[in-house]
């Protein structure tokens, strides 16, 4: 994720993530959230790698937090990542 994030010129501030128990299943699931500060065309490339990745990483939430100035633009995206 953050290998994706600068190769497409997206910072990644801050982030929170929680772990989440999910009863009969084999598998882990962590809630991200991330807000992220770049280009439109960068931010796009960014999600579209999210969401093409080999790891199960499910992208859940996109919304705009506002621009940033100097044609940069902030969101807050959610992810889950799952993990056997």
């Amino acid at each position: 994720v953050f290998a994706s994030a600068r190769a497409n010129g997206v910072k990644i501030h801050e982030g929170n993530y929680a772990p989440e128990t999910i009863k009969n299943a084999e598998f882990s699931r962590y809630s991200i959230s991330l807000p992220v500060e770049g280009s439109y065309p960068g931010i796009k490339r960014f999600i579209y790698e999210l969401e093409s990745m080999t790891d199960l990483i499910i992208v859940e939430e996109v919304s705009l937090s506002g621009a940033k100035g100097s044609g940069s633009i902030g969101l807050n995206i959610r992810i889950s990542a799952y993990y056997i």
